[in-house]
C-alpha cells in the first residue's frame, strides 16, 4: 500500500521568518494563488482530480501526479521556466523556503497553470449545487404543504 504525503507537507517545513511581510506585499489574488500553491490547495490536477474536477491526478507531462511540489521542483516540462524564474532546473522541496515568494508568483504566473478557467467553472458548479439545493427545499416544502392539505381534509 502506498501511503502519499499530504501536500501541504511538501513545501512547508516549518514556520518563516518575515512570510508575513511578504504576503502583506501581495494583493488579494496573488496572495490566493501562492498560498495555494505552497499549501497544495490549489486548481492543480491532483487536489481537483479527488473531487472530480479533472479527469486524471497526473501531470501535462504525464511522469508523475501534478502537485505544487511536482510543478515547483521537478517537472521536466517545467525545467528551463523553473531555471530562469527559480534559479535552478530542478530543485528539492526544501529549496523552496529560500526563494522569495515574488520568484514563486512570477514562476507560477509564466507557467500559464493559474487556474482561473477552472476556477470559474468551480464557481459555475457551486451555484449550480445552491440552485438544485434551494430547488430540492422548495419540492419538499411543496410536498409538505400537499401532505398537510390532504391531512387536513
Amino acid at each position: 500500500m502506498v501511503i502519499l504525503k499530504r501536500q501541504p507537507r511538501e513545501l512547508i517545513s516549518g514556520p518563516c521568518p518575515g512570510a508575513k511581510a511578504r504576503f502583506l506585499s501581495f494583493n488579494g489574488a496573488q496572495s490566493r494563488v501562492t498560498t495555494g500553491l505552497l499549501t497544495g490547495h490549489n486548481t492543480l490536477r491532483r487536489h481537483l482530480h479527488p473531487m472530480g474536477l479533472s479527469d486524471s491526478p497526473l501531470c501535462r507531462c504525464g511522469a508523475e501526479d501534478e502537485t505544487s511540489a511536482h510543478i515547483e521542483c521537478n517537472c521536466e516540462a517545467l525545467a528551463s521556466l523553473r531555471h530562469a524564474y527559480l534559479g535552478c532546473c530542478f530543485l528539492d522541496p526544501e529549496d523552496i523556503n529560500s526563494i522569495s515568494l515574488r520568484a514563486i508568483w512570477n514562476f507560477r504566473k509564466v507557467t500559464g497553470l493559474k487556474g482561473k478557467q477552472i476556477c470559474k467553472g468551480i464557481t459555475v458548479l457551486t451555484q449550480l449545487y445552491c440552485q438544485i439545493h434551494i430547488i430540492s427545499q422548495l419540492h419538499v416544502s411543496a410536498l409538505m404543504a400537499i401532505v398537510r392539505l390532504d391531512t387536513a381534509s
